[in-house]
């Protein structure tokens, strides 16, 4: 039995490490993304956003 919640501990700890390491990267993306998508919105509809 220890064997086996040992290696599910270790599992977690080696996916929380992955998301932790690659979420920013994908927030940023993420981000991106969305201000390219508002920023197209805003112009199809001839404005200029802050204005």
């Amino acid at each position: 039995m220890d064997g086996i919640v040992g290696r599910r501990n270790a599992s977690i700890v080696l996916t929380a490490d992955t998301y932790v390491s690659v979420l920013p990267e994908v927030a940023h993306e993420a981000a991106r993304e969305t201000a390219r998508l508002v920023l197209n919105a805003a112009s199809a509809l001839g404005r200029q956003l802050g204005s």
